[in-house]
Formats: C-alpha cells, structure tokens, sequence
C-alpha cells in the first residue's frame, strides 16, 4: 500500500536518511550527477509540485468512461484526432507542465497492463491493471533517450522481482504499436526467459489487450505471422498479399553467438544478459543489427538481475565488464553513488533494491529509504546471526544495495563472506581504526653520490603505494629479516605495450608481516602496490622498492618471467623467493639453482585459495585494506584471473606456509658481537691502570673541546691548533701539570 505522505516530506526524509548511512543514495543524486545529460531528453528532476496524474491522461480517462479511452464515436474527426494524439504521445514523448514523459513511459503508464496486487473482500488477489508510475521508470526512461540522442546502446543491473521485465515488454510493445514497419527482438539464452512467465509471454499479453482495449485506436491484425517467436503487424487479401502496419517482435533463444540472425532492429533486448555464455562476444556480433553502413538507427539494451549464475561464473563475466566499462561497448556510462564506499563512479545503469520497494511508495512514485533498507536489512541480519552464509549471499545477490553485491554469485567463492562484509563495515564505521596512506616510495642516496643507501615513502593522496605500517626496526634501528614476506602477481607488459592497453590485468604487490611479539602487531598485511603503468618496468621497481623498504622476498608466480629478470638485472635476486618446498617434490628448493617463484597450474591456485580461506577466517579482523576486502567478497574462482590482488595473496601466502615449514622466524640483522663490550686492561681519568670492559674512546673532537680548543677540521689544519703535549703511552702515565695531556687515537 502507497504510503500517504506528500512527496517534499519523503524526499526531505531520503535526503536526511542516506547521509546517516554510508554508501546509500538516491535517484535524486543520480540525476544530479547527470545535469549534462538533461537536455538531452528535457529531464526535470521530480519535486513536490509534481503529479504522476500529469503522465496518464488516457488512463484517467478510461477510467471516467469505464473502460473505454474516448466517448467519440468510431470512425468520428473527434475519435480519429483522439487517437492520433495519443499515437504521437507514445511515439515522440508528452510534455505537461514543464515535465517530459518519454514515449515509452507514456505508453506504460496508459496502455499496458500487468498483474497487480489487490485487495477484495479483505482478500488479497492478482489482475491485471495499469501499472502505478516509478520513479524507477522515470529514471530510466529518460537514461534510454539519452542513449539514443547520443547513439549509444544501454546496459543495466538491477534487483530481482522490480517488474523489469515488464517494463523492457513494454518498450517492444510501444514500438511496435508506434511505429511502423519497425522491429523489436527479444533475446535470451533459455526459451523459459522467453516464453512461460518470460519477457515475450508478457510482450504477446500485452498486444491482445491492446487490440480489445484500445476501441480499435491502437488494434493492429496479424494476418501472416501469429506464433509464439514472431508476431508481425499486416493484413492479407484474397492472393495472401501483405500489407499494412508491418511493425513486428521477434523472440530468439540464443546459446551461441552464430545464432543470432534476424533483419535490422529498432530495440535489440537481451534479457538476463548475465546467463548468456560467451554474453560479450554475442553482443558485440548484435550491434550490426542495429545499424547500416555506420548509421545507427536501434538501441541495443541488456539488463540482468543480481544473483543469475544458471550458466556459470563465465556468463556473468560479460555482465559485469559490460556495466563496470560500458564504454567499450559502446554503451552508456551513468554517474552515481551506488556504492560501497559512497564512492561516485561511472558504470552501467544500476538501482538498489530499496529504491523500488512498492510498498513504501509514496503516491508519487518514490520510495521511502529507510523503511526499504531497514526491511531488507532485518532479513540480512537475521542471516547473519544465524550464520548462513551461502543464504546472506543469495539474498544480497538478488536484492543488492550496491552493485557489487549483485555479482557475488558470479562464481565461486570460498572466502567467509560475512567476515568480510563485517570487516568493511568496522572499517567505514569505526574510527579508531588504523588508516593506511597512500604515497610514493623513492631511492634513498649518499650524499653527492648516485650510490643508493636505502628507500623511504613519500605521502601523497595520489600515490601508487598504499601502506599501513612503515618497517618495524630494532632497538639499533636495524631491519628485521623474516618479519615480513611478499607475493607478486605480475604482468609481463604495460599498458603502452599491450593491445588491452590499461584494462588489461594489473600488477600488484603485497607485503604481510609475520608474528615477531605479543607487543607488536603481526600476521598482517601491511602494504600493497596495484597498478598497471604504461611501462611494466616501472612497476618491477616500486615492488624492487618494497622489497628493499621491507627487506623482505617476494614469491611470485614463474611464468611472469619479466620480474624474475628485472630483479636478476639489478643484481637483487637475494629479495626474489625460491620455488616453495612443497612443489619441488620435498625438494628443499634453496639447494636447486634458479629455481625462483611458484608454478601456476591449477593445484597451485587451489592450494593458495585455501590458504587465503585459512587467513581469513583467522585474521578477517586485521585486514585494513578496503581493496584486499573488496575483492575477497567479489572473488570467483572461474574469473580468477580478473583479482589480481587475490593472487598476489595467494603467492604471500604459500610463501608464509615455507617459512612456517623451514622454521625461519623473525630476527634482528645486527650481528650479536656487536653489542659486547671488549675487556682488558685501560687507564681511568686518574691515570690509574684498571681491568675490565673497556670504555669507549672519545673522538678527538669532544676530547679538543673539553680542553676548551676547537678541533681541526682536516689533517692539513691540525698543526694550526695551539700545541699539546701528547703522551707517549709506552714512556709516562702522569699528566704534567704545565699543559694538559691527553691519550687519545685520531679516528680519521
């Protein structure tokens, strides 16, 4: 039931509500964020003087003559300019009181049914009836006419069970009612997305109430082609010669790209976009049907829903790429907050699932937020507290809040996904947490030499490396070894040198520090470096860097041979791992020349997996990264290749198992002589012969300028301080009473 409240006291409530809780947003930000885009379709966003009654003249007035659109008798000027009216309506849009209403939002709201819930003697039941206006639709509605004034096709994620499909058969519907000699396809990878309960069973429903309803304003014949797959507007005479309308929907079950056929399209829709296989390939071999000889003249639109994975991690692959860079395809990019983090970004058409909640909409068609969210996160919870994971997973994959969510079933994934949701969430709510910083690390040099000396990290928002703790020193300020392990998941080419250019795979570079005391942190990652420079060799430095900043070795996988040979180059295979014991047969692998990283068969990736699974249900609390959270919760173990930083983990991991294994543990690298004393006989300030430790000898500065004589600054000066009796120490011990004596070595 639609909430009874004027639309400035729900949208002032939504404005208030996401600004509590992190990572919601609103239609009202997104359309904002869009203001460029605007005059492309005349939108104006909605505010309280809006009515939605404005949008469905000719569904008021069905209502009013119960039942029919107009009381103009058939045939009559009055009835003939009625329905050309409404037909431009559908058609080009309406504009009403400074709103527009896209054609196919017209055509929703005014002639297209679908079931709608009611209530009857206290019963709730199902008929059909007009739909009520989203704002949802609104939204979208216009996001499509912007594709087509800039001739580009649409991509969209959304919940499941928000009518979409419907809406989308509305779309064909229209064109098909509209405009003539047009085509419209209905694509999927299953006959069930089609017929049954599916999107063209919806589009056919749709075309017979038109052609009872509409007092034959809208009836269209099919006299030559009437089947399940293909409807085509036309009459036949007496020879079957065809004429008329000829506007037409086609339906397609495509499971191979090769299928796919059919003449020019108008709309080219690919229902549950995320089951088809090879889901890329296949769209890109459809665009030729919506255009020729460059010109385009259709609109290609995929949509999926959260949670699909009938045909595997594979299929949803092409989903995700689609919405995440729909510029590649030529599809649409829409700017929103729709995540996480609250973070603006530029993908695919997405909406939450508590934007489209029906039962807390307001007369105008706007959902109030927080009774949304706080009803599906009732759910959420009791999912978690009862500790089923695969359930919470399920559950957010289909009715997501941001669009991440709605790929996590993209695969699979082993990782405890409610540790790591939890992890996120302290993170983003708890302040006391420890921040990493970003920033840039650089060579250290003696003074006026290029001989390098060491690394240090310059903080800079922008930087490329992300770090948490600096290196942890001994009291002598001295590195440690074996406190800190690396992994390197790399990449043989920049982007400059690779045809997929920056959207190729990344390198990345973890650093995780082992166990050195209860008083000091420990099993933790620490630092990591994600990126794909133009040169690949810019990132075999920075990790060089890490390296060295960490004195650490990163286990990397063999076949990225270019870092192996990069740090072989520099003469610093010492901080490269050597292939782990456990796939070399036993083999301790120290003892086996140049034998440097792991094998990359798919034992080895199970085998890292589980070890990862092991560190988070260990450590999830001590993960601080939100990039290493976020793609543990998305990770998939059939696009595998796609987590780069998951990876990198993985080789972290294995290589933390050898150090384990060998029983090497953290140690300081200042040598132990060097905190003896040496004993033996000396002379105290007395002059007095003593045994014992040895005190330090004073440099003969101090020793100059406790005389009160400033030192000589170079062996060529010293004749020029005032003389001193220097004491033989094999002739006297006394100190003579005319001059000061001092026993003392130089130090040059």
């Amino acid at each position: 039931m639609a909430l009874d409240k004027p639309i400035y006291r729900v949208l002032q409530r939504n404005r208030e509500f996401i600004k509590e809780v992190q990572g919601l947003s609103s239609f009202e930000e997104m359309m904002d964020l869009n203001k460029d885009k605007w005059h492309l379709s005349k939108y104006k966003p909605i505010s309280d003087r809006f009515d939605p009654k404005w949008f469905a003249p000719a569904k008021l007035d069905a209502e009013k003559n119960k039942g029919s659109y107009t009381t103009a008798p058939f045939g009559s000027a009055a009835y003939r300019e009625y329905w050309t009216e409404q037909l431009r309506r559908c058609r080009d849009g309406y504009t009403v009181h400074g709103y527009f209403c896209p054609g196919d939002l017209y055509n929703f709201l005014n002639f297209y049914v679908l079931p709608v819930v009611v209530t009857v003697n206290g019963r709730k039941d199902r008929v059909l009836a007009h739909p009520h206006f989203w704002e949802a639709h609104y939204c979208f509605a216009h996001y499509i006419e912007w594709c087509k004034a800039l001739e580009k096709d649409a991509v969209c994620v959304k919940p499941r069970g928000v009518g979409w499909s419907e809406y989308v058969a509305n779309m064909g519907c229209n064109m098909y009612n509209s405009v003539a000699n047009s085509v419209t396809m209905f694509c999927a990878s299953k006959e069930q997305y089609l017929i049954k309960d599916g999107i063209l069973n919806k589009a056919w429903r749709n075309l017979d109430w038109v052609n009872e309803n509409t007092q034959k304003g809208f009836k269209r014949l099919r006299q030559n082609i009437n089947s399940k797959f293909h409807k085509r507007a036309s009459l036949l005479d007496r020879e079957r010669v065809e004429s008329g309308w000829r506007s037409e929907i086609i339906g397609q079950v495509i499971d191979s790209p090769d299928k796919l056929r059919g003449t020019r399209t108008n709309y080219l829709v690919f229902e549950e976009l995320g089951s088809f296989r090879m889901s890329k390939k296949t769209v890109m071999t459809a665009k030729a049907l919506t255009e020729i000889g460059g010109e385009k003249f259709g609109t290609l639109i995929g949509f999926g829903t959260g949670g699909d994975e009938s045909s595997g991690g594979e299929a949803l692959e092409g989903l995700m790429d689609m919405y995440y860079k729909p510029s590649v395809f030529n599809m649409l990019p829409i700017r929103h907050k729709f995540t996480q983090d609250g973070s603006i970004v530029e993908t695919g058409f997405f909406f939450p699932v508590y934007l489209c909640m029906q039962k807390y909409m307001d007369s105008h068609g706007v959902t109030d937020i927080e009774l949304a969210y706080n009803h599906y996160k009732v759910h959420r919870d009791n999912f978690e507290s009862e500790g089923a994971v695969e359930e919470l997973r399920n559950l957010k994959a289909e009715y997501p809040f941001w669009a991440e969510e709605a790929f996590l079933k993209s695969g699979t994934n082993i990782f405890d996904s409610i540790k790591i949701a939890n992890q996120m969430i302290r993170l983003k709510q708890d302040k006391t947490m420890p921040k990493p910083k970003r920033g840039e690390l650089q060579w250290v040099y003696a003074k006026g030499t290029r001989k390098i000396t060491g690394v240090e990290f310059i903080e800079n928002i922008n930087g490329r490396v992300v770090v948490l703790e600096e290196p942890e020193r001994d009291p002598n300020g001295k590195l440690f070894k074996n406190l800190y392990i690396g992994g390197i998941d790399g990449i043989d080419m920049g982007a400059n040198n690779s045809l997929v250019g920056a959207d190729g795979s990344k390198f990345c570079a973890v650093v995780k520090k082992k166990y050195l005391s209860a008083e000091k942190t420990g099993n933790l990652y620490v630092a990591y470096y994600l990126d794909r420079p133009g040169d690949e060799r810019d990132a075999f430095e920075i990790s060089l860097k890490l390296a060295i900043w960490y004195n650490c070795k990163f286990n990397v996988e063999r076949t990225k041979k270019e870092v192996i040979s990069y740090f072989r180059d520099k003469g610093m295979l010492q901080y490269m791992a050597k292939q782990p014991s456990i796939w070399s047969g036993g083999v301790d692998a120290s003892k086996i020349p140049n034998i440097y990283g792991s094998p990359a068969h798919e034992k080895v990736v199970i085998h890292y997996n589980n070890k990862i699974k092991e560190y988070v249900c260990d450590f999830s609390e001590l993960i601080f990264f939100e990039e290493i959270l976020k793609q543990l919760g998305e990770y998939s173990i059939e696009m595998k290749r796609k987590f780069d930083m998951i990876a990198a983990m993985g080789m972290c991991e294995m290589l933390d198992e050898e150090y384990d294994a060998s029983g090497l543990v953290a140690k300081s690298t200042q040598k132990a002589t060097n905190n003896m004393r040496l004993f033996g006989y000396y002379y105290d300030t007395d002059g007095y012969k003593q045994f014992g430790a040895l005190p330090e000898r004073e440099s003969f500065e101090t020793q100059y300028t406790k005389l009160g004589y400033e030192a000589p600054k170079d062996l060529d000066s010293f004749a020029e301080v005032p003389p001193l009796n220097f004491v033989d120490p094999c002739e006297t011990n006394t100190i003579g009473t005319t001059a000061p004596k001092l026993l003392f070595e130089l130090s040059f």
